[in-house]
C-alpha cells in the first residue's frame, strides 16, 4: 500500500487533502501542497479558528506513528483482495483500490444497508442504486472482513429470496 493513490499511478498532486481518519476520530483535515503551489502562499492567506490545536495535533502525530509502526499502509490491498475474494459469490461486479471497494450486487443497495446496519456491518450507497460503497478501516482483520461476509450473504439471500 501507499499513503495516496496517486503514488500507485506515478502521479505528483499540486495538491492532497486530507480529513477524518487522520486524526483517528478526532475532527482534523490537513491540505498537502506541491512546493510551486506553496510557495504562493503568503503569510495570512489562510486561517482558522481550530487550526493546530494541542489535541487535534497529538492526534494526527499518534495516527501516522501507528500506520508506521505497524505497517498499516501494506495492509490496505490484502483487504481489498480478501473482501473481493468473500464477496464474489454474491457481487455482479467489484471495484476499487485498498480501503475504497465498490461492489455492484442485484438487489438495490437501499434495500439491503438497513439490515447490513442491524448485524452490525455499517456500508453506504452510491450515486448508482445496486453499487454498495464499502470504506474498511486499516486495521480490519481477516475475522472482521469474515463477519461482514457472512452478514452480508445473510442479507443479500434474504433480500433475494
Amino acid at each position: 500500500g501507499t499513503f495516496s493513490i496517486s503514488e500507485q499511478f506515478g502521479i505528483v498532486p499540486d495538491m492532497i487533502t486530507l480529513a477524518k481518519s487522520l486524526g483517528s476520530g478526532i475532527p482534523v483535515g490537513a491540505t498537502l501542497l506541491s512546493q510551486t503551489l506553496s510557495d504562493e502562499v503568503q503569510y495570512g492567506d489562510q486561517g482558522s479558528t481550530f487550526g493546530g490545536g494541542m489535541i487535534a495535533m497529538s492526534a494526527v502525530e499518534a495516527t501516522l506513528r501507528s500506520i508506521r509502526a505497524d505497517s498499516l499502509m501494506n495492509r490496505a490491498p490484502i483487504i481489498f483482495d480478501t473482501i473481493t475474494d468473500a464477496l464474489q459469490p454474491f457481487a455482479l461486479e467489484m471495484r476499487g483500490h485498498g480501503c475504497l471497494i465498490g461492489v455492484r450486487i442485484k438487489p438495490k443497495v437501499s434495500t439491503i444497508l438497513p439490515a447490513l446496519r442491524e448485524n452490525g456491518v455499517l456500508a453506504g450507497g452510491s450515486a448508482d442504486p445496486h453499487v454498495m460503497r464499502l470504506m474498511p478501516p486499516l486495521i480490519a482483520d481477516e475475522e472482521h472482513i469474515a463477519e461482514f461476509a457472512e452478514a452480508f450473504r445473510i442479507v443479500v439471500e434474504d433480500v433475494q429470496t
